[in-house]
């Protein structure tokens, strides 16, 4: 039990650098160069002065568009302090208890922040998709119903239609007949000049 106890206490750092991952602070100046070792000589300054305003204007709700480095990311700062609970940090040290609770909660309201805008986005792509499809009915529907409509006209007129097409036929083979002759002769023309 010693050796799991000795272990999260070595693993303890681990909190500390996730608050300051998760808070957008670079990897290079809480970390001893070229590695991923937590450097408290380092960060001390920065507990002091930079994190505590950091962790009050975190927003845990809405898009974020901002850059993030791997190491910055929810999935990668969850996994850091995966192997705590509350009650063991709590009995390390009640502070970073707190700062652990902290940690948790962010993550958490952020975690599901991003499933409930997912959510959305997803009921928003199905009712687009359902709406077009709609639409896409209608227009069908429209088109059918204008279709039957002009064959009922059609034959509920075949007999006025059958006549017109006849009279349009006459007039225009009076007209074409009427292009052959011309109206008056030339010899009216002459007398009346």
């Amino acid at each position: 039990m010693d050796n799991i106890k000795a272990f999260r206490v070595l693993k303890m750092p681990h909190i500390l650098q996730s608050i300051f991952f998760l808070n957008k602070i670079e990897r290079e100046r809480i970390c001893e160069p070229n590695s991923i070792k937590f450097s408290w000589k380092k960060a001390k300054e920065l507990i002091k002065t930079e994190l505590p305003d950091k962790m009050m204007t975190y927003k845990t709700y809405g898009e974020k568009k901002d850059d993030y480095r791997p190491y910055m990311r929810i999935n990668y700062v969850e996994n850091l302090i995966s192997s705590f609970n509350q009650e063991d940090v709590d009995a390390y040290h009640t502070g970073l208890g707190k700062l652990y609770k902290w940690l948790k909660m962010a993550i958490d309201s952020r975690k599901q922040d991003i499933i409930r805008r997912k959510a959305i986005q997803k009921k928003n792509l199905e009712e687009k998709a359902s709406k077009e499809e709609a639409k896409a009915k209608r227009e069908a529907d429209r088109e059918q119903f204008l279709l039957d409509k002009e064959q009922e006209f059609m034959d509920a007129n075949r007999e006025d239609i059958e006549i017109f097409n006849k009279w349009q036929e006459e007039q225009k083979k009076l007209a074409e007949e009427d292009y052959g002759e011309e109206k008056g002769s030339e010899d009216d023309d002459e007398k009346a000049n």
